[in-house]
């Protein structure tokens, strides 16, 4: 399932990137940057607080000083050390958070962005956002032998909040460096996780396309 959903997820980005070309004010953005889970960590699987992370996005400027985005990304990846891939004999049929041996992480979210003085104009100025979406955690599950491990998705609704700084080095190429907190629903994903949490700074390029309509606009 996991898998699919990503492949859906870059077949739709290309198709949705073709159609934005045709609309002004329509941008790419890149970002990546570290973050770090806030909660309580599982000491088998998720036995790291840090991870990198990586966003890529389509977004539309819908006012001057008002940008939409929507972006799918990766922020991390946990693998217990030495992992047994297959359940004892002895072991019976333990509850999922305790057969988990892998965990992956890829935010889906749509993102306002509000810049009070315009979000193509000036130099310098801070930037605000506010997202909601879905944290799609894909887990591998030790099974009995000879079955091999299972894959297992999971959504978790989540709200983030976010503080930039703008730099427009032109009015269709700006760098956005910044700060996330990101809330996400509580479920139980790997024996002894509190919740998934995080802060992370990103840095991100964001580019407008050109388009023929362009030269029309205000």
């Amino acid at each position: 399932m996991g898998r699919a959903v990503r492949i859906a997820l870059c077949l739709l980005a290309l198709a949705t990137t073709a159609e934005a070309r045709s609309r002004p004010g329509s941008y790419i953005v890149l970002a990546g940057g570290a973050g770090a889970l806030t909660g309580e960590i599982s000491g088998d699987v998720v036995d790291e607080r840090a991870s990198l992370r990586l966003d890529l996005g389509l977004g539309f400027q819908l006012h001057a000083t008002t940008l939409l985005e929507f972006s799918y990304g990766f922020s991390g990846t946990w693998t217990m050390d030495n992992p047994r891939y297959n359940l004892l004999p002895d072991e019976g049929m333990p509850p999922d958070t305790e057969r988990v041996i892998e965990v992956g992480t890829n935010p889906m979210m749509a993102r306002l962005r509000y810049a009070h003085s315009g979000v193509r104009t000036e130099y310098l100025k801070p930037e605000l956002s506010i997202g909601v979406g879905w944290l799609q955690v894909t887990r591998f599950l030790r099974n009995p032998a000879p079955i091999p491990p299972q894959e297992t998705s999971d959504m978790l609704f989540n709200v983030e909040l976010g503080i930039s700084a703008l730099v427009v080095f032109s009015d269709n190429f700006m760098i956005v460096p910044g700060l996330r907190y990101t809330i996400t629903e509580r479920s139980d994903i790997v024996h002894e996780l509190g919740h998934m949490d995080s802060i992370a700074f990103v840095v991100g390029f964001r580019g407008f396309l050109p388009s023929p309509r362009d030269a029309t606009e205000p």
